[in-house]
């Protein structure tokens, strides 16, 4: 009974984290998005001295980001202990985070 009890912990532990995967690559396209809109919307920007580079460094974090999270499933599932490493450091991250909007 345990067992099947353990299992149903675990495919909903699944579930929660494929949700919340998904809804995090959906906050990444938004972001993305309103990176090209405000570009498209502001032709001036452009025209200014370092704009690009200015543009390209939120793009690219966002883009690793995007590959970190979907590489997440396939880490979990090939290094043993890997899922407790990625709880502690959601943790940290989060503690971190935190401490620097704190601050």
């Amino acid at each position: 009974m345990a067992t099947s009890a353990g299992a149903g912990m675990a495919r909903a532990s699944d579930r929660t984290a494929r949700t919340l995967r998904r809804w995090l690559l959906v906050v990444i396209g938004i972001d993305l998005s309103l990176l090209a809109v405000r570009a498209a919307t502001y032709p001036a920007f452009f025209s200014m001295p370092g704009a690009a580079s200015y543009l390209i460094a939120p793009v690219v974090a966002l883009a690793v980001y995007a590959a970190a999270i979907g590489a997440l499933p396939l880490l979990a599932a090939r290094v043993p202990g890997a899922s407790v490493a990625l709880r502690v450091g959601a943790f940290v991250g989060l503690v971190g985070g935190g401490t620097e909007i704190r601050s």
